[in-house]
């Protein structure tokens, strides 16, 4: 008997000294090179069946000092996780076309032109190919309905590209006269302006929406969306400002989808009315958020906010006039909106309906959601926690699935603590 618990004892003592050894089921302090391990996974992207889940993936290359970007699709059930490019050059911004062949991604890879371009991979199989070679700056695009047109969102160049082969000519002199002369990550801001084009694929004509090349360069055009039914474009500008570096004041205008169109403005606010925007299904109601008070600057609220195209004022949600929201994702149905609700140190998704002051929380786990995407019937969004590095979920009723795994392998070596709530 005392032999028995002797051997026990040994071979007890034997086991720990080599977990001990090997490192087995030991968990680490994260340390600063762990940072450039981690993996961004963002940009969920649902086709329009539902199957698949198009996503960027980007991770720190140390030996080029330079942060990289890769495509990524996942299967809606989760079985296939599928890598898409390769490469020193990044892949950003995925997007299906509205027939489901094409995914269309933005790139600076070599190819016919220089700089950001929006490219393709055909979902039957093979290389990308370069779709656009524009001149100017990419700032955005998106896919009409019919899958014939893209809608660019371009900057021109402060300095010409130089000619193949050719040095660089010597820079010009900055000459800045505007009031908002600089930006954060930006610098200096010159005085050309972001527009929006549009892009014939089968010609590869582009052309300006509103107004040419000769109209006043002294607004920006920006976060465009189509309308579903292809008619109109609406889009967020600061066109009503006499001086719009002096001026919070951005509003929501609704164009026709054609050339040199003249744009109708929407909302009222004095303040910011800004997107991202999202069009009902029928076509006739736009989403959008709406500050408190131009006083607060940076520091506004975004509250939910709709307004229909054909006329008519501007209305907040009641459900979200005291809360602050993410970008708006309309259901289905065009009843109500997801987005996601910032509220006592978490961001859970929330169902928001289009009357009344009823807020169905979607989400009860503590984390941050962001990015929500919706198409075929399904719904995905980016998930993170203090202890859980963000992945692509999807959502099922009030349920998180989780699709991807890029952080799992580190993670699990780490000995990540749960922040502690402490309240006053």
């Amino acid at each position: 008997m005392r032999n028995d618990n002797l051997c026990r004892v040994g071979l007890c003592l034997l086991t720990l000294w080599v977990s001990a050894t090997l490192g087995f089921g030991q968990k680490r302090a994260m340390v600063l090179d762990d940072l450039a391990k981690l993996v961004n996974v963002g940009g969920p992207q649902i086709s329009p069946d539902g199957k698949w889940i198009a996503y960027t993936a980007s991770h720190v290359d140390v030996g080029e000092d330079k942060n990289v970007s890769e495509l990524w699709m996942v299967s809606w059930d989760g079985t296939q996780d599928i890598q898409l490019t390769y490469g020193p050059e990044s892949a950003g911004s995925p997007r299906w076309s509205p027939d489901g062949r094409w995914l269309a991604f933005t790139s600076s890879r070599p190819g016919k032109a220089k700089g950001s371009q929006v490219w393709l991979l055909d979902r039957r199989g093979g290389e990308a190919s370069q779709l656009t070679d524009v001149k100017e700056d990419l700032g955005d695009y998106r896919w009409s309905p019919d899958s014939k047109q893209l809608l660019l969102t371009l900057k021109a160049k402060d300095e010409p590209e130089p000619k193949e082969g050719a040095k660089p000519a010597p820079p010009k002199p900055i000459v800045i006269d505007r009031y908002h002369f600089k930006q954060d990550i930006q610098g200096y801001l010159s005085d050309k302006r972001e527009h929006l084009f549009l892009f014939d694929i089968a010609t590869k004509k582009l052309t300006r929406l509103i107004g040419d090349d000769k109209t006043e360069d002294k607004y920006e055009e920006r976060q465009a969306e189509w309308s579903p039914d292809g008619k109109w474009i609406a889009f967020v500008s600061n066109q009503q400002a006499p001086d719009p570096d002096r001026s919070n004041n951005s509003d929501v205008f609704v164009v026709e989808a054609k050339a040199n169109s003249t744009p109708k403005k929407l909302t009222t606010f004095a303040g910011v009315d800004g997107g991202p925007l999202a069009w009902c299904p029928d076509s006739t109601t736009i989403a959008y958020r709406q500050g408190v008070s131009p006083k607060y600057s940076i520091y506004d609220m975004q509250r939910l906010a709709v307004v229909p195209v054909a006329g008519g004022g501007p209305e907040v949600l009641a459900a979200t006039a005291e809360t602050g929201t993410g970008a708006p994702v309309f259901a289905a149905d065009g009843k109500s909106l997801l987005t996601t609700i910032g509220e006592d140190r978490v961001d859970y998704v929330a169902e928001v309906p289009l009357k009344g002051a009823g807020v169905k929380r979607l989400t009860a786990e503590k984390g941050t959601a962001v990015a929500l995407s919706a198409a075929g019937g399904h719904v995905a969004a980016v998930w993170t926690t203090d202890v859980a590095a963000p992945e692509i979920y999807a959502l099922e009723g009030k349920s998180l699935r989780k699709l991807t795994s890029h952080n799992d392998a580190l993670m699990a070596q780490l000995n990540v603590v749960a922040a502690e709530d402490l309240s006053a």
